[in-house]
C-alpha cells in the first residue's frame, strides 16, 4: 500500500513539473522577460491628439519600442499642465559601430542629443488619424529640455511638419493677400467694361 502511495506522489511531482516547464517555456521563451529595455520621457509642444499608448516608436525609420505611458502633469506655481510621454526603447534593436566614450546611459543620450538627436510626432495613419513617434538627427534644430521629470533621461522633441505648415500658414497676411486679389479683380473689370475694350471687340467683329 504505501509503495502505491508512493508511486502516486512521485507522478504527481513529475506531472506538476512538466506543467510547470510548458508554462516556463511560454512565458520566458521568447526571452521578452529577459530583454534589456530602457525608458525616456518626451515633452512635445504639439498636440498629442491622436498618440496612444502603445503607439509605435521609430528611430531612423525603424521600429525600436513603444509609448509606455502618457501622464498629466499639473505646475501649480507657474500655473500649467505638462503631458509627459513615456516611451520604452529596446537597445537590441540595432547594432552600433565606432568607439564610444560614454560610461552611462545619461552620458550616451547626451552625447546622441548633442549630435542632433530629437523626437517629433508624426502622421501614422491618414484615415484613424493616429500618431507614432519618430527619432531621428536633426543637428541644426535647438536642444530644449522640459527637465519636469529629473528622475528620467529626457530626448528632446521639436514640431512636426503638419504643425509647422499650420504656423507657416498662420504667419500668411490674409487680409492684404485678399484685398490685392480683389483690387485686381476690380482692375480687370474696369478694363472689361471701358468703353475702348467695347469698340475694339466691336471692331474684331466686324473685322471677322
Amino acid at each position: 500500500m504505501n509503495t502505491e502511495v508512493k508511486k502516486t506522489m512521485i507522478g504527481g511531482f513529475v506531472v506538476t513539473a512538466l506543467i510547470l516547464c510548458t508554462i516556463a517555456v511560454f512565458v520566458f521563451g521568447s526571452g521578452d522577460f529577459f530583454k534589456k529595455t530602457n525608458s525616456y520621457v518626451l515633452f512635445f509642444e504639439d498636440s498629442i491628439k491622436g498618440l496612444s499608448k502603445g503607439a509605435p516608436v521609430s528611430l531612423s525609420g525603424v521600429e525600436v519600442g513603444f509609448v509606455k505611458e502618457i501622464r498629466l502633469v499639473a505646475d501649480i506655481d507657474k500655473m500649467t499642465t505638462y503631458v509627459p510621454v513615456i516611451i520604452e526603447v529596446n537597445p537590441s534593436s540595432w547594432t552600433t559601430v565606432g568607439t564610444d566614450d560614454s560610461k552611462t546611459e545619461k552620458e550616451k543620450i547626451e552625447n546622441l542629443v548633442r549630435k542632433g538627436l530629437r523626437a517629433k510626432l508624426e502622421l501614422q495613419s491618414v484615415v484613424t488619424g493616429k500618431y507614432m513617434i519618430s527619432i531621428d538627427f536633426y543637428p541644426d534644430e535647438p536642444i530644449l529640455y522640459k527637465q519636469i521629470m529629473p528622475d528620467m533621461l529626457e530626448i528632446p522633441t521639436i514640431r512636426g511638419k503638419l504643425n509647422k505648415m499650420a504656423d507657416n500658414l498662420g504667419k500668411l497676411p490674409f487680409d492684404e493677400l485678399f484685398s490685392a486679389i480683389l483690387s485686381a479683380v476690380e482692375s480687370i473689370d474696369r478694363i472689361v467694361s471701358s468703353q475702348q475694350t467695347t469698340e475694339l471687340f466691336s471692331g474684331l467683329n466686324k473685322a471677322i
